[in-house]
């Protein structure tokens, strides 16, 4: 209530970012932005995050850590399948990093389970995306600048 209209009056867009804990989760974040409804708020769509909370490709139950699921869950982990679906029409930014799927590993795009190739398409095509940021921990992955800045062309301007 407080930060909206300071933010239309500068100018600027707000952005919630999802993430994998219950109070930004996907549906979370989702009534935040269909409650105040303005166009001065919006979602920092996070791919890493969205990978965290989405079952396993291949059916089998995650691994995630026990403060995952009894603290930032209270024992009721909820994942979600179809976070970049809900939140598409909302996002204005992206924090682009790659992950195994059950830590926020914040690795080079190409070097988790994220499928990139579907990915990609989907959140370029967000109606209201102004920016795409890499998230990724080049000094703790050992990424190259060089490498960096081609995964992140690649994938974002598709060259």
């Amino acid at each position: 209530e407080e930060d909206s209209p300071e933010a239309e009056k500068a100018g600027i867009i707000l952005a919630v970012e999802n993430s994998f804990e219950m109070s930004n989760a996907t549906d979370e974040v989702l009534w935040l932005l269909n409650h105040f409804d303005s166009p001065f708020l919006g979602c920092c769509f996070d791919t890493g995050h969205a990978n965290y909370m989405a079952p396993a490709r291949d059916g089998k139950p995650k691994n995630y850590s026990a403060y995952q699921v009894q603290k930032a869950w209270r024992g009721n982990l909820i994942e979600e399948p179809r976070a970049l679906e809900k939140l598409h029409p909302h996002i204005v930014t992206c924090h682009i990093h790659d992950n195994s799927g059950v830590g926020d590993d914040h690795n080079l795009p190409g070097r988790g389970t994220i499928d990139w190739d579907e990915m990609m398409p989907k959140l370029l095509s967000a109606p209201r995306l102004i920016s795409c940021q890499s998230e990724i921990g080049y000094i703790a992955h050992q990424v190259t600048i060089k490498e960096l800045c081609t995964t992140m062309n690649r994938l974002v301007c598709g060259k």
